[in-house]
């Protein structure tokens, strides 16, 4: 039998062993906890990596290019202010344009290629200009062409000849006073001289306004009245 001594010691020895067990055991389950983390530890929330995070605040902190230049909308508004005037005058300036181009300016289209007549030519049409106001023909019948179309409100209207024409103004400015007969226009478009002005016409003591048109041509290397219109 084992003295009593020695039992003591196999008790202590075996409660040794039985703590180095027990301490062997703990630390077994605490690697494995950390090899196998639970459910709940991997649905903890994950801060993203500091690169991402710095962009993120940099896009943030960074000022957007209005406010960066505060007067850049400003800038931009007056440049479309301009633009859109610039393009309301340039369609004023096309109507314009058109509206000069449709006009009728005394029986002749407006001409971009008008010019002034010649002095001989404005002699001619200050003649026209003396004799209607005087009443008197004769001042321009001279001039008068071969073929004339003539056209009088109120009165005749057709081509007549030179004496032709001579009888029929006659007879209308005996009924028709002519005053204050001015030519406002006297210009060439196409090759054709032409004045134009306003005159006032009195019948029976009643006065009117009207327009007087005269135009020359060109027939056997002279200038001739062409034409005479009182509307």
């Amino acid at each position: 039998m084992p003295s009593a001594r020695n039992q003591m010691r196999i008790a202590e020895l075996f409660i040794v062993l039985m703590a180095l067990s027990f301490l062997a055991h703990g630390q077994d389950r605490s690697k494995q906890g950390r090899d196998n983390p639970s459910p709940g530890a991997s649905t903890s929330t994950r801060s993203a990596p500091p690169g991402k995070q710095d962009t993120k605040d940099i896009n943030r902190s960074k000022p957007r290019k209005e406010e960066k230049d505060p007067d850049s909308r400003t800038r931009t508004k007056r440049k479309k202010s301009e633009s859109d005037t610039e393009d309301a005058r340039n369609s004023e300036d096309a109507i314009d344009r058109k509206s000069d181009q449709d006009s009728w300016d005394n029986g002749k289209v407006r001409d971009p290629h008008r010019r002034a007549v010649q002095t001989d030519h404005m002699q001619m049409f200050d003649k026209v200009r003396s004799g209607m106001n005087s009443g008197s023909v004769g001042l321009f019948s001279e001039s008068l062409g071969p073929q004339v179309h003539v056209s009088l409100r109120g009165g005749e209207s057709g081509y007549f000849s030179s004496s032709q024409a001579y009888y029929v103004l006659e007879r209308y400015m005996q009924s028709n006073r002519i005053s204050d007969l001015d030519f406002s226009t006297m210009e060439e478009s196409g090759g054709t001289p032409f004045a134009t002005g306003r005159t006032t016409l009195i019948k029976k003591g009643m006065k009117e306004t009207a327009q007087v048109y005269v135009s020359l041509s060109q027939v056997g290397g002279r200038w001739v009245i062409s034409q005479i219109k009182i509307y």
